[in-house]
C-alpha cells in the first residue's frame, strides 16, 4: 500500500514538472528590430528595442506575447513582452514558425531609429554646417550716431558622439568665422570699420535628446580655438585702409557653447537642425589696458547629417 502511495506521488511529481516545464522558453529574435512593450497589447509603450539573433528565457507566455526581462532605457531590469510573430522557439514548449506574412501583420515596428538600437548609437559621426552672424562685446562705449553690427560668415565643423541614446557626449573640430563691422558719420563723413577673421576650434558638448527616433535636444560645453588670420579695414569717406597685423591680438580664444536642435530620422537617415550661441569668455587684446577688452560671441543656424 505504502509502495503504491509512494508511486504515485513520484508519478504526479512527474506530470507536474513536465507540466511546469512546458511554460519555460528560450526564443530568439528573427526580425531585425523588434518592439518589448510594457504590456501584452500592440497598443502597449515601447520600453526598448531588440536586434535579431538576441537571446531571451520566457517563464510566462501570455497570449501571442512572451513575458521577458530586459534593460530599459535606464539601466534598470524591467519586465516587457515580445509578441510571437517576431521570435522563434529555440526551446521549451511547443516550436511553432508563424508565416513571415503573418509577422508583418501582426507587428511591423517602424525602422529602429539608427542612432538608438540596442540602447546604444549606431550612427556617430556627425558633419555639419551653417550660418554664423558673429560679434564682439567690447568695452568702449561707441560715439553718438555710431553701430556695431555683425558679420556673416560660414561655420563647419565634425563630431563624434560617445555614450547612450539619451545623455552623451560629442567631442569635434570646427571651422569658425568671426568679426564685427562699426558704421557712422563724423562730421558729416561715413566712417566704416570691418573686422573679418577665421580660426578653427575643439569642443566638448554634453548632448541631452528627450526620446528615441526623432526628437528635440538641447547640448551646452566648452569651446577652445586659435585664431588663423584676421583683415581690418577702415573706411573714412572715399578713403580705405586694410591690415592684416595681429600683433595686438590674442590668437587663443576660448568660450562657452550652447543651444538646442531637432534630430529627425528619417528611416536611418538621420539629420540635425540646430541653433547655437557662442559666449566669448577670452579677452582677445593682448597687454589690454585696465578695463579694456574685446570678446568674441555669435549665433549659428546649422544643419547636419549623421554618418
Amino acid at each position: 500500500m505504502k509502495k503504491s502511495v509512494l508511486l504515485g506521488l513520484m508519478l504526479l511529481m512527474s506530470i507536474c514538472l513536465v507540466v511546469g516545464a512546458q511554460d519555460n522558453y528560450v526564443i530568439k529574435v528573427k526580425v531585425q528590430i523588434a518592439n518589448v512593450r510594457s504590456e501584452p497589447d500592440l497598443n502597449a509603450q515601447v520600453i526598448v528595442q531588440v536586434k535579431s539573433g538576441e537571446l531571451f528565457e520566457s517563464l510566462n507566455k501570455t497570449g501571442a506575447f512572451f513575458e521577458i526581462t530586459v534593460t530599459n532605457k535606464e539601466g534598470m531590469e524591467a519586465t516587457g513582452y515580445i509578441h510571437s510573430g517576431v521570435v522563434e522557439v529555440i526551446s521549451g514548449g511547443p516550436k511553432t514558425q508563424e508565416p513571415q506574412r503573418a509577422v508583418r501583420e501582426v507587428e511591423e515596428p517602424a525602422p529602429a531609429p539608427a542612432s538608438y538600437s540596442s540602447g546604444t548609437p549606431a550612427k556617430r559621426f556627425i558633419l555639419r554646417g551653417g550660418l554664423t552672424m558673429s560679434n564682439v562685446s567690447i568695452s568702449e562705449s561707441l560715439p553718438p550716431g555710431f553701430t556695431k553690427n555683425s558679420q556673416m560668415g560660414i561655420r563647419a565643423g565634425i563630431g563624434y558622439e560617445i555614450g547612450g541614446p539619451n545623455f552623451c557626449i560629442e567631442i569635434g573640430a570646427v571651422y569658425m568665422p568671426g568679426g564685427f563691422k562699426i558704421t557712422g558719420t563724423a562730421e558729416d563723413t561715413p566712417v566704416k570699420v570691418g573686422v573679418t577673421g577665421s580660426g578653427i576650434g575643439a569642443t566638448v558638448l554634453a548632448k541631452f535628446r528627450f526620446m528615441p527616433g526623432s526628437t528635440p535636444y538641447i547640448f551646452g560645453g566648452a569651446d577652445v580655438g586659435y585664431l588663423l588670420s584676421q583683415k581690418s579695414k577702415v573706411t573714412v569717406g572715399d578713403e580705405s585702409q586694410e591690415s592684416t597685423d595681429m600683433e595686438g591680438i590674442n590668437r587663443i580664444a576660448y568660450g562657452l557653447d550652447f543651444g538646442a536642435g531637432y534630430e529627425f530620422n528619417l528611416k536611418g537617415l538621420i539629420l540635425l537642425a540646430e541653433a547655437r550661441y557662442y559666449l566669448g569668455l577670452s579677452n582677445q587684446i593682448k597687454d589690454p589696458e585696465e578695463g579694456a577688452y574685446l570678446k568674441p560671441n555669435g549665433i549659428t543656424f546649422g544643419i547636419g547629417i549623421k554618418l
